[in-house]
């Protein structure tokens, strides 16, 4: 093996890098996907909750908390992935629901819980 000279130590910190686990770096774990798996759980939680509660007015909130934990694990996909279309599409769909769930409630506002 050829011994590594001072400067080509030097090049990578010199830039911004400093290798401290190189061989770690490659096996952690994504903050951002991470966030996004645990919104997702409490989605499907919240999505369960509009299925087997019993009044209209438990549907309504728990639709409501489903679509924003929804929209929130869109954004940190998004982040995750780095892109912008999964941002925008979180974005039109949250709006379509959040209009949905809204039409519904005010269609069944003289009704009877």
């Amino acid at each position: 093996m050829v011994p590594e000279s001072a400067e080509a130590r030097e090049l990578p910190r010199q830039y911004g890098y400093i290798p401290i686990f190189p061989t770690i770096t490659g096996y952690m774990i994504d903050t951002w996907l991470l966030a996004t798996l645990c919104l997702l759980l409490l989605t499907i939680g919240a999505l369960v909750r509009v299925l087997w509660t019993k009044t209209r007015y438990d549907r309504y909130v728990a639709a409501l908390v489903a679509v924003t934990a929804a929209g929130a694990a869109g954004l940190c996909l998004s982040i995750a992935l780095g892109t912008v279309l999964v941002l925008d599409l979180t974005v039109i769909l949250a709006l379509i629901f959040y209009s949905a769930i809204l039409a519904m409630v005010s269609f069944s506002w003289g009704e009877s819980a």
